[in-house]
């Protein structure tokens, strides 16, 4: 029988150090990690909302603030700060969410700035294909269950939209099936901000979402 080591009398469980990591992620996440002056002194959250702007090409009101996981009224005063600023424009069709674009100054500022995502993308893509994968479902827990206690907003994911069809195949590689686009998908093919998504009602969402975690690691 193996001694037990000074490890084995640790009754500290993994979760609180589970959220020690996290918070020294959300550290650099709330970080401005661009180059010195790059951010032409533009908040973090400013230099977050400008990035995404421009990667996307353009982007209403509503998806920049479910992508940053703030209320619209905060987006909406960031928003202002940058088109104030002549870093974006905002137009209105109808009763839609405003679309925000970058303006060439914008876009010029935008590319001179090493934003988190970038730097988080690389960390992550040091791990193993596997410990990726296994990252990314993790998170997708995480995020349900903090929707569903309200603390965050609800984000467009593959697993509570209405065309998810979670482990409709037997293929391992491929189990689920999107009826948007009527194609297997696997896994690593799951989206936590499809512009496709169309939430599904909570009855469909809660079957779903324990149908997919049944075959989850």
């Amino acid at each position: 029988m193996t001694e037990p080591t000074v490890f084995d009398l640790v009754t500290d469980p993994p979760g609180p150090r589970i959220v020690t990591a996290l918070s020294k992620i959300a550290i650099a996440l709330k970080s401005d990690a661009s180059p010195a002056g790059a951010g032409g002194g533009l908040e973090p959250l400013a230099v977050q909302a400008l990035t995404l702007v421009k990667r996307s090409g353009g982007m209403d009101l509503e998806r920049l603030a479910d992508t940053l996981g703030i209320t619209p009224e905060v987006a909406a005063r960031t928003a202002d700060s940058l088109t104030d600023r002549g870093l974006l424009t905002s137009t209105r069709a109808g009763v839609r969410s405003p679309t925000l674009r970058v303006t060439a100054r914008g876009g010029g500022m935008a590319d001179g700035i090493v934003a988190w995502p970038d730097l988080v993308v690389e960390a992550v893509q040091m791990l193993e294909p596997q410990e990726q994968l296994g990252f990314l479902l993790g998170l997708l827990k995480i995020i349900r269950q903090l929707q569903e206690r309200g603390m965050v907003p609800v984000a467009r994911m593959c697993v509570t939209c209405r065309f998810f069809r979670p482990n409709a195949h037997e293929d391992l590689e491929r189990p689920h099936h999107c009826a948007f686009v009527d194609a297997p998908m696997g896994d690593a093919s799951l989206r936590v901000d499809c512009p496709e998504q169309e939430p599904a009602d909570a009855e469909l969402a809660e079957r779903n979402w324990h149908r997919f975690i049944q075959r989850m690691p």
